[in-house]
């Protein structure tokens, strides 16, 4: 009677392994990269045109049409910003560093 072999799921060769191991790696540093470069202009946006530590805004939006475009507005576009964009990179970023390797 013939015996079937269970197909193993390990990579065929070494390189295979470092191959994945570098795009873990490699992904790991762009997602930090992304992470830091939108908290960065999340902190520069909020300084300057939202309320912060009781000062006024540093700037205001006007419109080509001259309407002041409201603070809570850019609130909530701010933080729309963080949870659609931030978040996810955060997220991901959490799920990559849990990763057994």
């Amino acid at each position: 009677m013939a015996q079937r072999l269970k197909k193993d799921s390990s990579p065929s060769s070494p390189v295979e392994a470092k191959e994945t191991l570098r795009d873990l790696i490699e992904r790991h540093n762009e997602l930090t990269l992304r992470i830091e470069f939108i908290n960065a202009v999340l902190d520069m946006s909020r300084e300057s045109f939202a309320h912060h530590d009781g000062l006024e805004p540093k700037n205001i939006v006007i419109t080509p049409d001259g309407r002041r475009v409201q603070e809570h507005m850019i609130e909530s576009i701010l933080l729309e910003m963080q949870t659609k964009i931030l978040d996810p990179l955060q997220n991901e970023l959490k799920r990559l560093n849990s990763k057994k390797v």
